[in-house]
């Protein structure tokens, strides 16, 4: 089966010295169950066709797809990803006018609420929001970080790019409570004891990006060293399994035996 197309978005914060991620846990109903992951899902049709004829984001299609390389459709990643963000956490990285992100503390608060109602019934777009309010999507805040390609033996297959954003001062986060149930800040150390623990339960391109973030003492580092990164800096994982004295193993792209 050929993977789908998807986007995930890590969002961060500044907690002193520490840089936390956003995390969110899976209803037991969806697919990911129970799952803790980082906002995000596929990219559909209607973020396909809004990249391709509009200027929603701040650089063109063209060259989004050689930041990524891919030869089409690169904006159509950025545009699922902060749209995913928005109906999942209810966080909105869209620049207006004048050059700002929303700020939910100010009155339009309530319109910025019936947006998302509108989106999650399918009521209106994510293009209709952006042309109606004159939003834009400002690429080079949100940094290509990762990218991985669910295994060939799977059933449900996506070739997902995950991207690194600040979290804007001036918002909420506010998971949907259908897909999403439940949300926390965490330091990337702390996430991975966790799962040692057995507290937290992850799978492994989850894992491994909150591995790539260590070592960063501050989301201004982090962010400058992946907007650094060509698009061959960023190599596909994709996970194969072999067996080995009667036990499974997973390996990577450098691994022996791959």
């Amino acid at each position: 089966m050929e993977p789908s197309p998807a986007s995930t978005i890590l969002l961060l914060r500044q907690k002193q010295d520490v840089i936390e991620v956003l995390m969110a846990k899976r209803s037991h109903k969806t697919d990911f169950a129970s799952l803790y992951v980082f906002p995000g899902g596929k990219v559909d049709q209607d973020d396909i066709s809004f990249g391709a004829e509009s200027t929603v984001c701040d650089l063109n299609d063209g060259q989004l797809s050689n930041r990524i390389n891919v030869d089409s459709g690169g904006s159509s990643f950025w545009i699922a990803a902060v749209r995913e963000c928005f109906e999942e956490v209810g966080v909105l990285l869209t620049h207006n006018s004048e050059d700002k992100l929303p700020n939910f503390k100010e009155n339009k608060k309530e319109r910025y609420i019936d947006y998302r109602n509108q989106l999650l019934r399918k009521k209106v777009s994510f293009k209709q929001i952006c042309e109606k309010e004159n939003f834009f999507i400002k690429s080079t805040e949100i940094v290509p970080f990762a990218h991985w390609i669910t295994p060939e033996f799977a059933t449900r297959r996506y070739d997902t790019r995950f991207f690194i954003t600040r979290m804007p001062e001036n918002q909420d986060i506010n998971h949907d409570g259908n897909e999403l149930i439940e949300n926390i800040w965490i330091s990337p150390q702390s996430a991975l004891q966790k799962v040692q623990e057995g507290k937290m339960q992850m799978i492994l391109p989850t894992i491994k990006c909150l591995e790539q973030l260590m070592g960063f003492e501050s989301i201004d580092n982090l962010m400058a060293h992946y907007q650094s990164l060509d698009a061959k800096d960023i190599q596909p994982n994709l996970p194969k399994f072999v067996k080995k004295d009667g036990q499974w193993k997973e390996l990577l792209p450098g691994d022996e035996g791959y």
